[in-house]
């Protein structure tokens, strides 16, 4: 019986999931949890994956790929506070991000706005994404850097 109510609640999010965000692909899988923040400028590819407790921040806009990987409690944030303001409360900076096309993203990692990160490529735990990550690389970090290529 325990199968069957993990299968409802499954099917459940991803019916939400479908009806809220702006584009979701065929066989993806949203965990508990998740939560998603201006839904309606987020895009998720066939075959991705988002981890428990995600949090996405989508006002710059988010595209996820197809047979992505985002681990438990990761901060995908395309909205921002210009750190130059008067008052950091009023001022906003949206910055789309882009997560291309079989990228795994480790736990607890953040990416920042305006980042793309390359296909094919690892982002390890912990790591904070502040700059573009180059396709079939690994980065670590904080901030994250590339330390090899994919072979």
């Amino acid at each position: 019986m325990n199968w069957i109510m993990l299968r409802l609640r499954s099917l459940f999010r991803v019916y939400y999931w479908q009806r809220r965000i702006k584009k979701m692909g065929r066989k993806v899988k949203i965990y508990h949890g998740v939560v998603a923040h201006s839904p309606k400028k987020v895009e998720i590819g066939n075959n991705s994956a988002i981890g428990d407790y995600v949090v996405i921040w989508g006002g710059g806009g988010v595209m996820i790929g197809n047979d992505v990987l985002i681990a438990a409690h990761s901060v995908i944030s395309s909205e921002s506070h210009d750190p130059n303001a008067d008052i950091f409360r009023l001022s906003h900076l949206n910055k789309p991000i882009v997560i291309e096309d079989n990228v795994w993203i480790g736990a607890s990692v953040m990416v920042m706005p305006g980042v793309t990160i390359g296909s094919n490529s690892v982002v390890g735990a912990g790591s904070v994404v502040t700059k573009d990550i180059p396709p079939d690389s690994v980065a670590v970090g904080v901030p994250a850097k590339v330390i090899r290529k994919r072979k």
